[in-house]
């Protein structure tokens, strides 16, 4: 997903986002301050990008279901509702844990 894809779209309030797993890459800042409400990610991850979700008031639960390779800083910051849900001893496991953000193991 390009950088600022959806960089403060109103279209996003209260949405539930499947990313697909042929999507391997998440760029800068895709969904900063967007309303989106969860977010589930289906496949392994090459790249998550500097502040891809951050502001994101409204988000509530991301899930990884596979691995994040590379995770660049402010990923989630900004996001006071937040819960990241993924396999555990995994690199967004640690990172979530590392950034003080609540997580649950898949």
């Amino acid at each position: 997903i390009p950088k600022f894809t959806f960089y403060a779209e109103p279209f996003l309030k209260d949405v539930v986002m499947t990313v697909p797993e042929n999507i391997t890459r998440i760029e800068e800042s895709a969904f900063e301050e967007t309303d989106i409400k969860e977010v589930q990610v289906l496949g392994n991850l090459e790249f998550l990008g500097e502040d891809t979700f951050r502001d994101c008031q409204f988000l509530e639960k991301i899930t990884f279901f596979g691995e994040v390779r590379d995770i660049e800083d402010g990923v989630f910051a900004g996001c006071p509702k937040l819960t990241v849900v993924c396999i555990p001893d995994t690199r967004i496991a640690q990172y979530s844990i590392d950034n003080n953000i609540p997580t649950e193991s898949i």
